[in-house]
């Protein structure tokens, strides 16, 4: 009898294993599609006729899938489109989407024209693209028959230009996406700096004056067409940038910095792009150029090291996107803690919230988990929330309506605080103490944690991952 049962269990064993094993192939395969399907890549070519007043442009998209149905984005300002196969005939589609189509031969082709109406011009958001495919390579092609006398610039690196008898021909290539495109009627000196960098002028370029320094600490820098002109305002676009032929290097400096930045952070909302601004000045060495800047620097270096700093600058570099609670994970990394500090203060407009961090550790008082309290770390020093920490204490805490003064009672001991003062009543004698005991902080008012122990004489106990209050009375 037991020789049958052992028998069974042995093939049981065997169907549960092998029922793993094919549930472990089914996931690694899905998982394995999945995580295809976000990168999926591809490449572009797009094609820009100059013809009077309009531009009449051809964008192919090319190793596509060729079973899968893609949506085509346009830029509000292009009403009329059309997906084309090889043959000039309409893009098969599967569905009732008019902006999505079936590949032809794994490749879209659209075409559209853009009207012009000034001159200079700047088109920034142009041409179509698929959310959800990555261009690893995009190229421009520019064929100009009616401006030949100005120069065409484009959010990618030139890799070739020629003055033909009848039309004047530029290609672009890089790995932007979405590249910028500028023309203006003035010839231009093009001339290729350190980084990646292009740079454009109507006047002679001094190459030795456009050296900067903090520009080799730019990770996965993917390069930037500079336009030093008079003819258009000064602005940014998609991996352009247009600025006066005068304008001193160090800003010069800091506006090719920030731009990096701000492509990392292309989701920030324009009350928040000040951020941007604040790393510029930790990378450059230069001050901000924002008064919350000045401040919000300020109480990062008052509370850490340069060489803090600079392991923070290392690992924002690296990131591929920046939002102020990235930014709070990097610096809490550093310091080996908890902080929100760019979160707080990420609106330009709000007044200046202090840094602190929080301490990670479990908190019990009185034997109690407290899932609640936030113990803060400010320069080294702990401090409590006041009113939560004593009412887990036992104490009986009262706010007044002036929100200045804080009424506490345990048993036949009474105490009397003041927010703005540096004296305490306990049951009706004053004691001054050197300094104010109660911190206001982020709108909540803190105690640090040696006044918890010398005005109420509660026991504190430390170890590696728990922090315990005790009070024997």
């Amino acid at each position: 009898m037991w020789k049958i049962s052992f028998t069974l269990l042995i093939l049981l064993n065997s169907i549960i294993g092998g029922m793993l094993f094919w549930q472990w192939n089914v996931y690694s395969e899905n998982n394995t599609l999945a995580t295809a399907e976000e990168n999926e890549t591809a490449i572009q070519e797009i094609t820009v006729k100059s013809k009077g007043n309009l531009l009449s442009i051809t964008q192919v998209i090319t190793g596509l899938k060729s079973d899968k149905e893609y949506r085509i984005s346009m830029p509000d300002t292009i009403s009329e489109w059309k997906c084309v196969k090889a043959d000039d005939n309409p893009c098969d589609s599967i569905d009732d989407n008019p902006s999505s189509f079936l590949p032809d031969n794994h490749s879209i082709t659209l075409q559209y024209n853009i009207e012009l109406s000034q001159s200079p011009f700047l088109l920034n958001n142009w041409n179509g693209i698929l959310p959800d495919v990555e261009m690893k390579k995009t190229s421009i092609e520019v064929v100009d028959s009616s401006r030949r006398e100005g120069t065409w610039v484009a959010g990618l690196p030139l890799k070739g230009h020629k003055k033909l008898d009848l039309i004047d021909y530029y290609f672009f290539e890089g790995n932007i996406n979405n590249a910028s495109l500028y023309w203006q009627p003035q010839a231009m000196e093009h001339i290729q700096g350190e980084q990646g960098i292009q740079f454009y002028s109507v006047n002679p370029i001094d190459k030795k004056s456009l050296s900067f320094g903090s520009l080799k600490k730019l990770a996965n820098f993917k390069g930037l067409s500079i336009i030093l002109t008079e003819s258009f305002a000064e602005t940014n676009g998609n991996a352009l940038m247009i600025a006066k032929p005068t304008i001193e290097t160090e800003l010069l400096e800091r506006k090719i910095v920030y731009n990096y930045f701000l492509e990392k952070a292309k989701n920030l909302p324009l009350e928040e792009r000040w951020l941007m601004d604040v790393l510029t000045s930790l990378l450059t060495g230069q001050e901000s150029k924002v008064p919350k800047g000045v401040e919000f620097l300020a109480d990062l270096r008052e509370k850490h090291t340069e060489e803090e700093l600079s392991s923070f600058m290392d690992l924002v570099l690296k990131e591929n996107t920046l939002t102020p609670e990235s930014l709070d994970e990097l610096l809490g990394s550093i310091a080996g803690k908890s902080t929100q500090y760019f979160t707080l203060n990420k609106n330009e407009e709000t007044r200046l919230i202090p840094l602190y961090y929080t301490d990670r550790r479990k908190i019990f008082i009185q034997d109690k988990p407290q899932k609640d309290l936030e113990l803060l770390l400010v320069k080294g020093k702990k401090y409590y929330p006041f009113i939560e920490t004593l009412e887990a204490l036992g104490f009986e805490v009262k706010a007044l309506a002036d929100n200045e003064t804080i009424l506490l009672n345990k048993g036949n001991n009474t105490y009397r605080f003041f927010v703005n003062q540096n004296i305490f009543i306990y049951n009706e004698e004053d004691y001054g103490l050197l300094e104010n005991p109660l911190h206001l902080i982020n709108g909540k008012v803190y105690l640090e944690s040696n006044w918890l122990k010398k005005i109420f004489k509660i026991h504190i106990q430390e170890s590696e991952d728990e922090i315990k209050l005790t009070l024997d009375y």
